[in-house]
């Protein structure tokens, strides 16, 4: 009796032992490829329950089978139990990395092993654009970047003042990294929501995946949008219920000259339906392919206000903070505007800019007017507000202008301006650079000039003048007293923490 439960048990350890490498001896290897948009596709390789071979159920544990491999960076995989073949895991495949940017290092291609007589998959080995000594410090420049974005939105936003504040976040980090039309070179990273976060360097597949990375955190229906006419993608968003399209890139309005913005940019395609894109207002998209089951054609936004806004526009307390502008007059107004659409003047000074008009060359040889851009920039750093203008501006004949282009401080509460700077070129642009306002001028667009934070600190508080008038600019912690508070606050920002 002890012999033959001997060899009962031996031969369960044998098929244990053995069957896994019946099954590798029976298998074939192979080498597949899949739609990317990280790696340059555009294409939607979307997907319906209807066309695979598997239920519902089954994909949707596969696919977070697959993200919990590829996010460790696993070398191999087993997906022999959920019995998929090679076309249904493609489809699968691609699915889990097009819609995780996240997965910014997983490369297009992969090997597998299958069952002939069946076409399961056993394995599955992925490539990766990255090695495991740069994982780790990858996902820290990923994740900072995200906390960073999220870092721009409070509880006091619904979630189209959410899309809009990352929007207007993304437009003032990016930078398309062409010059005058030309691609300087061309790098993985542009492709990907990580080059967003390593140096901002993107073309429109990162714009688009670093908007869906940012999403997702926030817990916003996002998809991308593309199409292979244009060789483009950006974004759809679901709000309120309904799909809008959201394009950073064509917003972006320096993004054919590889200038950042810095504070300038557009909001024409932004919450659009198809219609609105493949309009002048979103400047004639065409070729659109969204994900199925994805329909923009809600209108709510399509002439909202915003969409003569081409610099930053702020969220304060549910209500929006923006500076309008008349092409008509050259006057600015700073303007409160509720969530109902009642809009408040908050600046009682006159303030004016001169503007440019981007235009589209038509085939008859006529201009199509796009858009007004002002010489006046709005941004807030601190939970303080500023603003580029001209101050005492007059106009003459052929365009000609006098007057004197300035940066100021405004205070939304009490009303007060103080200047920060005057100089006598148009100031281009104006943004934050490492915790201090930065600028370019027209006539030097390239060079990214800032005004020293530390230094004014340092002048100020070392003053022996009984009459040192307060600074807005290096109250940093915006309590009305300047102090070693401001000091560290402003010493971080410029260290980057």
């Amino acid at each position: 009796m002890k012999r033959i439960t001997a060899l009962l048990c031996s031969a369960i350890i044998l098929i244990t032992v053995f069957t896994p490498f019946s099954v590798f001896a029976f298998s074939k290897t192979d080498e597949s490829e899949v739609e990317l948009l990280q790696a340059g596709s555009f294409s939607i390789s979307d997907f319906s329950v209807q066309t695979l071979s598997v239920s519902a159920k089954t994909a949707s544990s596969v696919e977070s089978f697959i993200y919990e491999n590829l996010f460790n960076y696993v070398d191999s995989f087993s997906v022999q139990s959920y019995g998929i073949t090679a076309s249904d895991f493609q489809s699968i495949y691609s699915n889990v990395i097009n819609d995780n940017p996240d997965l910014f290092y997983v490369s297009s291609s992969f090997g597998y092993s299958y069952i002939p007589s069946s076409g399961i998959i056993v394995t599955v080995t992925p490539s990766y654009a990255i090695t495991k000594d740069e994982i780790t410090q990858a996902k820290l420049v990923f994740e900072t970047g995200i906390q960073k974005a999220l870092r721009q939105v409070d509880s006091s936003m619904n979630d189209a003042q959410k899309a809009l504040v990352i929007h207007d976040y993304i437009m003032n980090t990016a930078t398309y990294p062409v010059i005058n039309n030309v691609s300087t070179d061309d790098r993985e990273s542009y492709h990907s929501a990580y080059g967003m976060f390593y140096d901002g360097y993107v073309v429109c597949a990162g714009y688009t995946l670093a908007y869906s990375a940012i999403m997702q955190r926030l817990g916003i229906d996002c998809k991308y949008v593309v199409s292979s006419e244009m060789q483009h993608a950006w974004n759809s968003v679901k709000i309120d219920g309904y799909w809008y399209n959201v394009d950073l890139t064509f917003d972006d309005i320096h993004f054919a000259q590889g200038v950042n913005a810095l504070g300038t940019f557009m909001h024409n395609c932004f919450l659009k339906s198809d219609n609105a894109l493949q309009s002048i207002i979103g400047f004639w998209h065409t070729g659109i392919q969204h994900y199925s089951g994805v329909t923009c054609t809600n209108t709510k936004y399509d002439d909202y206000f915003w969409n003569g806004v081409n610099t930053n526009i702020y969220v304060d307390n549910g209500d929006y903070i923006y500076s309008a502008y008349d092409e008509n007059t050259r006057n600015i107004s700073i303007n409160r505007r509720t969530v109902s659409g009642n809009v408040t003047k908050l600046n009682t000074q006159t303030i004016a800019a001169f503007y440019v008009t981007l235009t589209k060359s038509n085939s008859d040889g006529s201009q199509t007017a796009r858009v007004v851009i002002p010489f006046s920039k709005f941004i807030k750093l601190d939970n303080q507000y500023f603003i580029s203008y001209v101050k005492n501006l007059k106009v003459y004949a052929n365009n000609n202008y006098s007057g004197t282009p300035v940066i100021d401080s405004f205070d939304i509460y009490t009303k007060e301006m103080y200047n920060l700077l005057s100089n006598n070129e148009f100031n281009f642009t104006l943004g934050v650079v490492n915790g201090e306002i930065g600028y370019t001028t027209y006539n030097n667009r390239y060079d990214i000039q800032t005004i020293p934070r530390m230094s004014v600190f340092t002048e100020y508080y070392n003053s022996t003048s009984d009459t040192a008038v307060y600074h807005p600019y290096i109250d940093a912690n915006n309590d009305k007293v300047i102090n070693a508070k401001d000091f560290a606050y402003i010493y971080n920002a410029s260290k980057g923490m």
